[in-house]
């Protein structure tokens, strides 16, 4: 009797079960169904498919399944970033988006998307997307961002000929031969993926931007016959000629960093360059720079540099990385008044006065020198970051005047006296890093406005000299005792 009973339990638990798994099957197998359908079964409906139905609703602005519906039907963009959504099926009725961008959420599968033909803008950076395969019906697109998901196979765009913008960066695509027929493109992003064959972009001359950072690329010669390019990135590939790229005339913005480059003669003819960086190289000779008279931005850290001659014409640079070289003699640089930033730590410059008349300066870097007198930048008044860590500075009189300071380092020189640093009247708050040099008394402080900070680690400061001067941490963080 027991056992009838047991029997009988069971059934009925599975048949109540396989009733309301029923339900939510039924209620989620008919993709083809209505907004307004998946919204009047929100209740029976998976996680998954009811948070997609709650973000359609939030941005229609109404829990009405009909007012909803109407609201986003004739939408013709729709922005969904961030949102948790991982099912794409509610939204396959709205084919009259032009515009969607769903970026940043959980989504794997796209087939839902294939009937929105109407789409010229797609947006779907930051999902777990493998297979873009549905996509190919989406022949009006014009611009389709991928960035970040788990893509390998890109065949299916070879339909998207309509395409004038494509973003693939961070998949993990191998093959780029289907972008051959693409003629119309002119953006393309295929940074960090694992491509070494770049043979077949060559056809694709209304390229006007193109990036292929981070791949293991060695031959750029493709690249020769897409003179419309106007900026290229080339970082951290493995290029060593660059002889193709001379004939790339229309380039304003050139990056070529981390890459193990020593010749750059072939850049001499690319006179109108605006912004070039060449960052981590071989460089030893940079002569073939003096004819690009238009960079206004210039980036040469972390090479072999010892002659910096060849910069003093480039008087429209107004942002000059020279840090990690091998420079000793700035004088080159006096010229160059437009110049607003300038970084040159890690040299060997003894000698800074050449830099007096670069009244334009806002923030400059001498650290890691050896440079003893400072006098030269007493001029500089418009500086509002100024670094001459790690050098043999011993006077910083000639920074009293430097009002519009808002940091200031001086750590690991051999300054004793800080009374200089009390003219300073700045409205702004101002750091100041004097770390690991040899002052003992900071009464000459005391004068000051709380609104500035200083760093006093590593000094032969008594501790009772504090008092009623400045408030500090235990790290000697302090702030004046006002």
């Amino acid at each position: 009797m027991k056992s009838t009973s047991a029997v009988a339990l069971m059934l009925s638990i599975s048949i109540f079960s396989s009733w309301g798994w029923g339900v939510t099957q039924a209620a989620e197998s008919n993709r083809g169904s209505s907004f307004i359908e998946w919204c009047n079964q929100q209740a029976n409906l998976s996680a998954n498919h009811r948070i997609t139905v709650e973000v359609l609703l939030a941005e229609a602005d109404t829990n009405d399944c009909e007012l909803a519906a109407k609201n986003l039907l004739s939408r013709t963009e729709l922005r969904l970033t961030s949102k948790g959504i991982s099912d794409l099926s509610p939204l396959s009725e709205f084919t009259n988006l032009e515009k969607l961008v769903l970026n940043v959420n959980q989504i794997t599968d796209v087939r839902p998307l294939a009937k929105l033909t109407n789409l010229t803008l797609l947006f779907l950076p930051g999902n777990q997307i493998e297979d873009i395969s549905p996509l190919a019906k989406l022949t009006n697109l014009k611009s389709l961002y991928l960035d970040g998901n788990q893509i390998t196979d890109i065949s299916p765009l070879a339909e998207l000929t309509n395409l004038e913008r494509l973003s693939l960066p961070r998949n993990q695509i191998t093959d780029i031969s289907l972008l051959a027929g693409l003629q119309n493109l002119e953006f393309l992003d295929l940074n960090s993926n694992q491509i070494t064959d770049i043979s077949f972009l060559s056809g694709l001359q209304n390229l006007e931007s193109l990036d292929l950072t981070l791949n293991p690329i060695t031959d750029i010669s493709p690249l020769a016959r897409l003179t419309n390019l106007k900026e290229l990135d080339l970082r951290v590939n493995q290029i060593k000629d660059i002889s193709p790229l001379a004939r790339l005339q229309t380039l304003r913005t050139l990056h070529l960093e981390d890459n193990p480059i020593t010749d750059i003669s072939p850049l001499a003819r690319l006179i109108n360059l605006t912004a070039l960086n060449l960052t981590l190289n071989q460089i030893t000779d940079i002569s073939s720079l003096e004819r690009l008279t238009n960079l206004s931005y210039l980036d040469l850290r972390f090479n072999q540099i010892t002659d910096v001659s060849p910069l003093a014409g480039l008087t429209n640079l107004k942002s000059l990385n020279l840090q990690d070289n091998r420079i000793k003699d700035i004088n080159p640089l006096a010229e160059l008044t437009n110049l607003e930033n300038l970084d040159l730590e890690f040299n060997q410059i003894t000698n800074v006065s050449s830099l007096a008349g670069l009244s334009n300066l806002s923030s400059l870097d001498l650290s890691n020198n050896q440079i003893k007198d400072i006098s030269s930048l007493a001029r500089l008044t418009n500086l509002t970051r100024l670094y001459i860590t790690e050098n043999q500075i011993t006077d910083v009189t000639p920074l009293a005047g430097l009002t519009n300071l808002q940091s200031l380092a001086l750590n690991n020189n051999q300054i004793t006296d800080v009374s200089p640093i009390a003219e300073f009247t700045n409205l702004k708050p101002l750091y100041v890093y004097l770390e690991d040099n040899q002052i003992t008394d900071v009464s000459p402080l005391a004068g000051l406005t709380n609104s500035i900070s200083f760093f006093l680690k590593g000094n032969p400061i008594p501790s009772d000299s504090f008092e009623g001067i400045l408030n500090c941490s235990p790290q000697l963080r302090c702030s004046i005792a006002n």
